[in-house]
């Protein structure tokens, strides 16, 4: 658990040093400064990264009420299935995150410049890579689920068919997941973040909560494992609808401008 805290101590300094090598070359426009940085833009930054700080929270969140149903349900095999499906499904989400995280600063910038087309070709990027990068390790899990597991728990264990069945269920979700990241993304990016909070308490804890606390008592052998997926199509439904009706009052603007 220690050498687990250093290891993250370490990438996250590794990071921060990377990135400020753009600022030490001193190549491009964008430089550090503490102009216009005041009290009075606390407020408006708080809001903005509301929807951020919840991501945060639910996941931890997340990770608790699993581990707690599981434990008090399930048993021990099962938290360790969950565990492996955590430890490889971050590899899924960290890349859908990096999508959006270069998504939102092009985004936010053409959005208040006004250049919409430029703010939908962008979205439009963004969805195609997210979704296809979800379904580029949905298509990697179903082949190789039995070894992935092998891989983890060795040649012999017993938890290798849970856990490959937890993976699976997992990977199902993830190009809705990349749906979800990228329009809660583009709300936040254009500064309306009640739209980006109710997508990401929706897909991070809200249905999630439901799942677990319903499937598991309709679907016995897999329920548990199908809430997250469960969590993102429910979610995905609200993303959609609220896509569509940005896109809906855009097309107004643009048509009475």
């Amino acid at each position: 658990m220690k050498g687990a805290a250093y290891a993250t101590a370490i990438a996250q300094g590794v990071i921060a040093l990377i990135l400020l090598t753009h600022f030490a070359r001193q190549k491009g426009q964008l430089r550090l400064s503490l102009e216009g940085l005041g009290l009075d833009r606390v407020g408006q930054i708080l809001k903005i990264g509301v929807p951020t700080f919840f991501i945060e929270i639910t996941a931890a969140l997340t990770i608790l009420l699993f581990n707690y149903v599981l434990l008090s349900q399930f048993g021990e095999s099962h938290i360790i299935a969950y565990g492996l499906t955590a430890n490889v499904g971050v590899f899924a989400l960290f890349v859908i995150v990096g999508i959006n995280q270069a998504c939102q600063p092009i985004i936010s910038f053409n959005y208040g410049a006004s250049k919409t087309e430029r703010v939908y070709s962008t979205l439009k990027l963004g969805l195609a890579t997210s979704i296809g990068s979800g379904l580029f390790f949905l298509s990697i899990i179903w082949f190789t689920a039995q070894d992935v597991a092998r891989f983890y728990l060795g040649a012999d264990s017993q938890l290798l068919e849970l856990s490959a069945t937890a993976l699976l269920f997992f990977f199902y979700a993830t190009p809705l997941m990349g749906l979800n990241l990228v329009v809660a993304n583009l709300f936040q990016a254009i500064a309306k973040p009640n739209q980006a909070t109710i997508i990401s308490l929706a897909r991070g804890f809200v249905f999630v909560a439901l799942g677990v606390v319903i499937l598991p008592s309709l679907f016995p052998t897999n329920g548990i494992w199908a809430s997250i997926l469960f969590a993102e199509a429910a979610t995905a439904l609200i993303s959609l609808v609220l896509l569509f009706a940005f896109l809906r009052r855009q097309q107004m603007t643009l048509s009475e401008a």
